[in-house]
């Protein structure tokens, strides 16, 4: 039914009476917000895990790193969801006139990590290490693969090869990429273990870059951070066993 409503303001509205709002649901409730956060929880952004396998590139690799993988699992402060898009492009649909925007492949975003650094910098040598068996760039000895002399506990081992490559060469890419891991989790009741509901898998990952690491005598305090960009194809998730 069609009214005149009259307003504070001495106005005179006309609509009908039953499409008016109800002012009980309007605007910011904080009741029915905590019973909503109460009943579904919040998901908690420092509750994840990266797990990274052991390159096949490096094994029997010069430098040792002992339980690596379940060292940089406890190590990783600090990562990024990258992003996921779709590329376009614009059509016009008649041959003329407007443009209409159209997906056409998926694109993924970098992901990024920041790691730890051991006292012995072994972090840090690790993911250098492993970009030099994707492409060599140690070049202090010759240009063809190189023969030194490693020494373990003071015991001379012999002769080895640590990157048995030509300086520059690329190595295939099924010896160094991995199936990168990204496990996420959600809080668990009192005396049960934190439950995954992410299990992310990012194929063929390998670090694309050791980002700049600053060293300053004035940060006497601060600790050493390895800043890691990760490449990969695309990524996929993994089922989670209920």
């Amino acid at each position: 039914m069609l009214k005149r409503r009259p307003t504070k303001y001495g106005k005179i509205l006309w609509g009908w009476v039953d499409n008016m709002p109800d002012k009980t649901t309007q605007g910011f409730n904080i009741s029915r917000f905590k019973s909503h956060v109460d009943k579904t929880g919040l998901l908690r952004n420092n509750h994840f895990l990266v797990r990274i396998p052991f390159p096949a590139s490096m094994q029997d690799h010069g430098i040792n790193f002992t339980n690596s993988n379940r060292d940089i699992e406890m190590v990783c402060d600090t990562t990024t969801f990258p992003m996921t898009g779709l590329q376009t492009y614009n059509i016009q649909r008649y041959g003329y006139g407007g443009a209409e925007t159209r997906p056409s492949i998926p694109i993924f975003g970098p992901l990024q990590c920041t790691f730890i650094c051991d006292r012995d910098a072994n972090m840090q040598k690790f993911f250098h290490e492993w970009m030099k068996t994707i492409v060599n760039n140690d070049f202090h000895q010759t240009p063809a693969p190189s023969t030194t002399t490693i020494l373990k506990n003071g015991r001379d081992l012999g002769p080895y090869t640590p990157i048995p490559m030509y300086i520059y060469e690329l190595s295939y890419k099924s010896s160094y990429a991995v199936n990168l891991q990204l496990l996420m989790f959600k809080d668990a009741g009192d005396g049960e273990e934190p439950n995954v509901v992410r299990l992310i898998n990012f194929r063929d990952a390998y670090p694309a870059a050791v980002a700049d690491i600053p060293l300053s005598w004035a940060r006497q305090n601060d600790f050493i951070k390895v800043p890691v960009v990760f490449a990969y194809t695309d990524w996929f998730e993994e089922p989670i066993a209920k």
